[in-house]
């Protein structure tokens, strides 16, 4: 059964309904004639500005690769044995604070190969993957009087593990580096930067870096003009003008040896080689003060030689020029490789040997102090402890004195002397010598004749600063290093005095001993005398140690003829 309408509902119907019949249709509007617009000869201007192009920020770098610069093969092979790429931290740099320490938690290490390359020689490559966003310190560079995030700035370097892990800790760093790095150092002006590569990294892109040095030449100085760079990783080419941004993703750069590359006067005449040799050692050599040598009396000697073993194409002559230039200067880290013809004289000037060795005694006696027991000299009845009285009908120690070791030359009489005990009783096969000698419980001396044989054993049986952290309580400056620049004319040094710290592990406070010969040389006496520096150590030793320790990475020559030439060039004191 149908439901009732509601009484409202109906009555609206029942309205709509009748003024729906009701209704008269609404007449069209009259046509409207359309209005036809000329067009101009310009268009017209558009309301509003155009949407700008959203800008194309570049790729950022996020792998660096490359090779490092190696001449002088002996810094490589001897203090950069386990070797390793790594960013380090410019903010020394920036800051020209040289104690400033690489941040521990931040460093980034990559590894360092080394390849063959056709010509047989090893070269050496790098490669170092960058970190999304890396830890180090932050630089404002931007010079506009305002306080800014800034950039984190570094110079690609090539590296070494000396002590504990790779990571380099408070003894292994100090400002920046100045050697195998991604830019170019002047160290004749305090490792100032001049060229090469920086890498950066902004968190934003509301940073600024320079684009020059500037009036003064110096790098992150007010003067530098700034601009703008982008957010993320940018190469630096400081060889541009003004300086390029690398955004690259791989790019290749390399690392540039610096002052320890070797002097290259190989293709250089004898004579001219000579004379370039001559100049840079003579301006450079640190220790004129303490030798007093005559080097325009050593040119005059020696030049004449080396023009002669040109003009006569003498190669012996020109190899005997060399190495006795060398042996005229009293440096025991002065010398040349002996290459073919020195290694064949050599071996041919000790080949043979007498069976016994000699040593001195401080009361001015000469005895034998080793006897094999066959060979000349026990055939000729010489007993160990024999007193050696003369040699060839020359009294011994005169005999001695005359002799020139094929290890000159020495800093100290006393190495001198010592290498002459090992010479004398050199010579080659089959030579004669007279030996008048008296055994300990023999009344009187005895002459004998022996003939030199082929025995070497005669001829080779003998008898650094963070080490001391261990022996220190507190902080102990030790030296500085002076090397000679062509700027001032004068040996400078700047930055801190090297020094020691304790070490956080190791501490020893008994009494220390420290042992020495002229078989320590160079970096071991400067261990021994870094301790010796201590209160609790005393240093023995029946002669002093060899006397040459000084700085030779800066002296590397490569002469023609295929030898090489070594002079120091830093002194420490």
């Amino acid at each position: 059964m149908l439901k009732k309408l509601r009484t409202p509902l109906l009555i609206i119907f029942i309205l709509a309904v009748l003024l729906s019949a009701c209704k008269t249709e609404t007449p069209p509007p009259p046509p409207v004639e359309e209005e036809v617009i000329e067009p101009t000869s310009e268009p017209a201007p558009p309301t509003a500005e155009p949407t700008p192009e959203p800008e194309v920020v570049p790729d950022s770098v996020v792998q660096l690769t490359g090779k490092v610069e190696v001449s002088n093969a002996l810094i490589v092979e001897v203090y950069f044995f386990q070797r390793f790429a790594m960013l380090e931290d410019l903010t020394g740099f920036v800051q020209r604070d040289y104690e400033y320490e690489q941040p521990l938690e931040a460093q980034i290490l990559g590894p360092v190969t080394a390849q063959e390359n056709e010509d047989g020689e090893t070269e050496f490559y790098f490669t170092l993957n960058l970190p999304t966003e890396p830890i180090y310190a932050f630089n404002d560079v931007d010079n506009d009087g305002e306080e800014d995030q800034g950039l984190q700035i570094w110079q690609i370097v090539m590296n070494a593990n000396y002590i504990d892990d790779p990571f380099l800790g408070e003894d292994e760093t100090g400002g920046w580096s100045g050697s195998y790095t991604s830019t170019r150092i002047d160290a004749e002006n305090k490792n100032e930067i001049i060229g090469g590569h920086i890498l950066v990294w902004a968190a934003d892109g509301d940073q600024s870096f320079p684009t020059g040095f500037g009036e003064d030449g110096l790098l992150f100085t007010e003067d530098d003009p700034v601009d703008e760079i982008y957010a993320g990783y940018t190469l630096i080419n400081l060889d541009s003008e003004p300086f390029e941004q690398i955004r690259e993703t791989h790019p290749s750069l390399t690392l540039y040896e610096g002052d320890i590359a070797v002097n290259d006067y190989s293709e250089m005449g004898w004579a001219e080689a000579f004379q370039a040799l001559h100049n840079k050692v003579s301006t450079e050599y640190p220790f004129n003060d303490i030798k007093d040598i005559d080097w325009d009396a050593l040119f005059e000697e020696f030049n004449p030689r080396f023009e002669a073993a040109e003009a006569d194409a003498d190669e012996v002559a020109y190899y005997l020029a060399l190495r006795d230039y060398s042996w005229s200067i009293p440096d025991g880290h002065v010398g040349i490789g002996f290459g073919d013809i020195g290694n064949e004289m050599f071996s041919e000037a000790t080949a043979g040997g007498y069976g016994f060795a000699i040593t001195g005694l401080d009361d001015g006696r000469v005895i034998a102090n080793i006897v094999l027991e066959k060979g000349p000299a026990a055939d000729a009845g010489i007993e160990w402890g024999a007193e050696i009285l003369e040699w060839n009908g020359t009294p011994i120690n005169e005999a001695i004195a005359a002799v020139t070791p094929w290890s000159m030359p020495f800093s100290s009489e006393h190495s001198l002397r010592v290498q002459q005990y090992r010479y004398l009783l050199r010579a080659p096969l089959n030579t004669e010598a007279e030996v008048t000698f008296q055994n300990p419980e023999a009344e009187e001396p005895t002459t004998a004749t022996l003939t030199a044989v082929s025995e070497r054993e005669t001829f080779t049986r003998t008898s650094g600063s963070f080490f001391a952290s261990y022996f220190v309580e507190e902080r102990l400056e030790l030296s500085r290093s002076y090397y000679y620049s062509n700027t001032s004319g004068e040996f400078e040094t700047y930055g801190p005095a090297d020094y020691t710290e304790p070490d956080n592990d190791i501490h020893y406070d008994g009494q220390l001993a420290v042992l020495v010969s002229p078989a320590c040389m160079s970096a071991c006496e400067d261990v021994s005398w870094v301790l010796s520096q201590l209160p609790q150590t005393r240093v023995f030793g029946y002669y002093p140690s060899d006397g040459i320790y000084g700085e030779v990475a800066r002296g590397q020559y490569e002469l023609p003829g295929g030898y090489s030439f070594q002079a120091p060039t830093g002194m420490t004191k």
